[in-house]
């Protein structure tokens, strides 16, 4: 279903910006 396609696009989206975001915070911190 289309719906479920889009849940996760923005579930895999979200998830590479969080992990971006971290590496970003550690970088900065280390």
């Amino acid at each position: 279903e289309a719906k479920d396609e889009l849940i996760g696009w923005v579930w895999k989206t979200s998830v590479t910006l969080f992990e971006a975001k971290d590496r970003c915070k550690k970088a900065l911190e280390g």
